[in-house]
């Protein structure tokens, strides 16, 4: 995305699908190299919790980053090696 916005993502809904956008100029390059860490996936799960919900502050927006930590680390239990793909 080029913008001169501090964000450093964003994510669009449209109906049952999304789009998420990353912002290069304040993430920088060498972040997109990182693999699985924490850091790439903090601010993955807050915009894929906007799927669900636009608003920070509702039960509904909780409730999906709940459920998507979770699903996240079901996956890691029940298939190692797919998480591993993305582990550097």
């Amino acid at each position: 995305m080029n913008t001169t916005n501090n964000f450093v993502a964003c994510y669009f809904r449209r109906s049952d699908r999304g789009e998420l956008t990353f912002n290069l100029r304040c993430l920088g390059r060498r972040w997109f190299d990182q693999g699985a860490t924490e850091e790439v996936d903090r601010p993955v799960i807050h915009e894929f919790g906007h799927h669900f919900s636009g608003d920070h502050l509702s039960e509904a927006y909780h409730e999906a980053l709940c459920l998507l930590g979770a699903k996240l680390k079901r996956l890691a239990m029940e298939k190692p090696e797919e998480v591993r793909r993305f582990v550097r």
